[in-house]
């Protein structure tokens, strides 16, 4: 909220989510929404973790529960980008070779660790939604819009009191897309808008932009959302290739 009343900060990185479920039953998330349309009409970027608990947000936080799936807040808002998370594979120096769906299984207490994805349980389908080419249909809100890389073994290293630890989650993958969008909106004078709507517009149209994400899913023993061609559940659009992304900004009026 403070973000928004100073409107200074163009991205905003939200690292953290809990059961939508819970955030709608105690008023959350109706009086955040508020602060994320304010943001929205501002031209203010929410970049928003998914969750880490695969298709299952609201049981005990990633416990499996067969068919019974549900979703994280404030990742499930329509005024903000909610990323999900990969498993990214690199080639010889570095170079990006392919990505799938980040799902770790089960730890030794049966919780999954999985990027988070699914239908909101209380906010419509906004208009970019609608017409996406996934079952099931989303009449609501559909998590997440894109993914970035969220895998433990492929994560980020940060220094810790003095120790080298490396890192995952949609924690991970949040805040790299909230610094790629950074660095766009510097490029263009901070003139950049919410980006929603122009990034499922792109990917739907000129595919190269993105790395679709086909192979995996974010459930366990047969469950949860299965990654296909285009959007789907557990990535969204995939991951962005951020040079390309740059480019067509320059010819096309993304976001404004």
């Amino acid at each position: 909220n403070q973000a928004v009343s100073d409107n200074r900060a163009k991205v905003i990185n939200v690292s953290l989510g809990w059961c939508e479920a819970d955030a709608n039953a105690d008023g959350t998330l109706a009086a955040e929404e508020q602060i994320f349309t304010t943001a929205v009409a501002q031209g203010q970027t929410f970049s928003v973790s998914s969750g880490d608990e695969g298709a299952y947000e609201c049981n005990n936080r990633g416990y499996p529960d067969g068919t019974t799936y549900s979703v994280s807040w404030p990742a499930s808002s329509p005024h903000v980008i909610a990323v999900g998370g990969t498993t990214l594979f690199t080639g010889k120096g570095g170079a990006y070779a392919s990505e799938t769906v980040w799902n770790e299984g089960l730890d030794q207490n049966g919780k999954l660790w999985a990027s988070t994805g699914g239908l909101s349980a209380y906010l419509p389908a906004p208009a970019w939604q609608r017409s996406l080419a996934v079952e099931p249909a989303p009449t609501n809100r559909a998590v997440p819009d894109i993914a970035f890389d969220g895998a433990q073994s492929t994560g980020a290293l940060v220094q810790v009191s003095g120790d080298i630890m490396q890192v995952g989650g949609t924690s991970l993958s949040s805040p790299l897309f909230a610094g790629f969008w950074a660095r766009l909106q510097s490029a263009h004078d901070n003139r950049l808008g919410f980006p929603a709507s122009s990034i499922y517009a792109s990917a739907g149209t000129t595919p190269s932009l993105v790395h679709d994400v086909t192979a995996g899913n974010n459930g366990y023993n047969g469950n949860g959302y299965v990654a296909g061609s285009g959007w789907d559940y557990p990535t969204g659009w995939g991951s962005f290739d951020m040079a390309r992304l740059a480019a067509y900004i320059e010819r096309h009026p993304f976001a404004r």
